[in-house]
Parts: structure tokens; C-alpha cells; sequence
């Protein structure tokens, strides 16, 4: 590729299906320029069904601690790729390509053409002015004291027989209040994560740090009035959450709580259940159920029908109209993960994703102003 040779390795991170690298087999700095892109698109050329990207090229953006000149790919697909172009134009002299504004948390632009040469000249053109655009009023600036701020974070795929390039635009720019970066996770939320928001998160695929697999937990039993052992750059944070924690969400989460737990312990049980009867089931305390099941899909489909009979005629099901959008569709994770017992979903997916939906919501596809299909909601 681009006459010599380069390196090819799956990853071990496996962070996605068919996570791989892209090595320049010369040692060259990192740099995001018009070779970048050719050589993004000769990659989903060479490997069907592959999308490929590219950290940026600046320090905070860049995410990436390799300085070698590599790129990422893989079969998979991310958010970003599902998420819909939300305004569309095109640039006088690159009329063969079609550009849009992505709905998006990012300010992104996704490029779109049968004509990669175009496709090209047009990311090549939005790199070179986005390098030098500068708008103080909105704190948006090119340089600072010799300093470059922009870039750009490439991806590219073939989508539909369609070349397509989403350009993610980067600002790295610091200041007094935020010395780790503007446009970089802040310091109220560093206890999560403090590390660079890179390709892979860019595009919507969180990558958190193992150490929170344990810290959570011990946050989770503070919430719940539990024994615990909050790690200090979390107990700040934990401490505002505790008031939010009504008495019937603390219920719920207990109830999940048990499930999440039961179902893990007894996933591969093979024991027969003892011999007892739904009544005496039904006195006893969570904790002391496992006993009774034979495997944790039971002891699931038991407790859901429980629940069930307890709620009958008290649950209020929240109804969330356009759920399977980008908006939406986190409102719906939200409710869904704070416990809310029935969540409903009304989507046309005229716009919407049927994958964006929380499994554990309920699905209805649909127009709202059609009204005998509203009657069945």
C-alpha cells in the first residue's frame, strides 16, 4: 500500500469483532494528511465488510500511545455508523460528493461518493480549512501561541457499494479551568475516566478502565445502604447521588440487584430444586431463594411472574415516543438502567434504529397518528 510494505496484526485488546492494526512497516511519525484517506479507503477496498480509522494527530485528541503511523479496523459496527445524517449540502466543486452534518455528540461530517478521487479532494479540503478556522467568540481557534489545536479523526467505509468518510473535527485546545483539555472529559468525571477520547470512543464504543468492574460494585452498596468501601475519587460523587435514591428505586435496584446475582451464581447449576410449595416461596426473603432452582432462568421466569402479581394494578408504564432514535434511545437506556418497571417504545423507523432499543423495553413499530394501531399500545 502506497508503494512499500505494511504490517497487518489482530489485536489483543479484541475490543470489537476482528479488531485489527495497520503498521507502516517504515518508522513515520503519526499525521493525519491527504494520504490518510487513500489510504483509509484502500483498506475497505483490500478487506470487504471492514470499516478503518485513524486516531488524530495532536496531543489530547490523539488517543492513541502508539507515535508509529497505524491505523484500526475490524468488522463491526459502531453507533456513529447507525446514527442518521441530520442536514445535507454540498460544497460548489465537489458536487459529486454528498456531505452531511451527523447526529452526533461530535461535531462530525460524513462524506458520501461513488467517485473516490472526489471523495478525497473533498476531505482533503475540509482537513486543510478546518486546520486554519478560528471563531473566538464560541472559544473555537486554530492556534495559540504557535501551537496547532485542529484536526481531524478519519473514519471510512463502503457502505452500499458507496465509498463514505465520516470526519470527526478535533480541538485540542486547554485552558485555565480546564488544563487536561476543553473538549477532554472533565475533571468532575476523571474518577470514570481520565484517558483521551480516541478512535474507538469517538465512534461510540466505551473503553473503561478494568479498575471500575470492582469500584462500581462498592458504589452500588452505598447507594444501598450497604457495607462498603468507596474508593475516595468516587465517594464525592456517590455522596450527591445518594439523596437521588428514592425508596422505591432503591427496592428496585435491591430486586435487580438479586436477579443480576442469581441468574450468575446459577447459571450452570445442575442441582434439582427442593420440594416447596409457591406459598411458602412466596414468605421467604430474596437471599434465601437460590435454594429452590434448579438453574438461573428459572429462578428468573419465577421471580418475574412475583413481580408481576405485586405490581398488578400499580405499574405505571412509561410510553416514549421516537425511542428508537439517538435521542430517544438514551432516554430510554436511562429509564430502563434507574429501574423504571415497563418502558415502552413507539417508533416508525422512518429515522429510527430497531438495534438503538434497550432489549428490556417493549417494542412497537408504528405511526402515532394512526390511531387504530394506538389502540394496541
Amino acid at each position: 500500500m502506497d508503494g512499500h510494505d505494511w504490517g497487518f496484526q489482530y489485536s489483543p485488546y479484541a475490543y470489537f469483532n476482528e479488531h485489527c492494526i495497520f503498521l507502516d512497516s517504515q518508522h513515520v511519525p503519526m499525521a493525519i494528511s491527504r494520504k490518510t484517506f487513500e489510504r483509509l479507503l484502500t483498506i475497505v477496498e483490500t478487506f470487504p465488510g471492514y470499516f478503518a480509522g485513524s486516531n488524530a494527530d495532536l496531543p489530547i485528541v490523539g488517543g492513541s500511545i502508539l507515535t508509529h503511523d497505524h491505523y484500526q479496523g475490524g468488522r463491526h459496527t459502531f453507533p456513529m455508523e447507525l446514527a442518521p445524517v441530520e442536514e445535507s449540502f454540498t460544497i460548489p466543486g465537489f458536487e459529486e460528493v454528498s456531505l452531511g452534518i451527523v447526529n452526533w455528540p461530535m461535531s462530525v461530517l460524513r462524506l458520501q461518493s461513488d467517485n473516490k478521487e472526489e471523495l478525497i479532494n473533498l476531505a482533503d479540503h475540509i482537513l486543510a480549512s478546518w486546520r486554519g478556522y478560528s471563531d473566538p467568540a464560541v472559544q473555537v481557534l486554530a492556534t495559540s501561541d504557535g501551537q496547532p489545536h485542529h484536526t481531524i479523526t478519519p473514519i471510512a467505509r463502503i457502505r452500499d457499494g458507496h465509498y463514505e468518510l465520516d470526519l470527526v473535527l478535533r480541538d485540542n485546545q486547554t485552558s485555565p479551568e480546564h488544563p487536561d483539555g476543553i473538549y477532554h472529559p472533565h475533571a468532575d468525571v476523571q474518577h470514570i475516566k481520565k484517558e483521551n477520547i480516541g478512535l474507538i470512543e469517538v465512534m461510540g464504543l466505551a473503553i473503561l478502565p478494568p479498575r471500575l468492574k470492582e469500584e462500581l460494585k462498592q458504589v452500588q452498596d452505598y447507594l444501598l445502604g450497604r457495607e462498603s468501601s468507596v474508593a475516595s475519587y468516587h465517594q464525592g460523587w456517590a455522596t450527591d447521588l445518594k439523596p437521588l435514591t428514592h425508596p422505591s428505586q432503591t427496592k428496585q435496584r435491591q430486586k435487580l440487584l438479586f436477579v443480576n446475582q442469581l441468574v450468575k451464581s446459577l447459571r450452570a447449576c445442575s442441582k434439582m430444586p427442593v420440594s416447596t410449595s409457591e406459598q411458602q416461596k412466596a414468605k421467604q426473603p430474596l437471599d434465601a431463594l437460590s435454594r429452590h432452582f434448579k438453574c438461573g432462568e428459572e429462578a428468573e421466569i419465577w421471580y418475574n411472574k412475583r413481580e408481576d402479581k405485586e405490581a398488578k394494578g400499580k405499574q405505571m408504564a412509561i410510553l416514549v415516543l421516537g425511542g428508537a432514535g439517538y435521542i430517544g434511545s438514551h432516554m430510554v437506556d436511562r429509564l430502563v438502567n434507574e429501574g423504571q418497571e415497563k418502558v415502552v417504545v413507539v417508533d416508525s423507523l422512518v429515522t429510527g434504529h430497531r438495534a438503538a432499543v434497550h432489549p428490556d423495553a417493549v417494542f412497537y413499530q408504528g405511526d402515532l397518528a394512526d390511531q387504530d394501531f394506538m389502540r394496541t399500545v
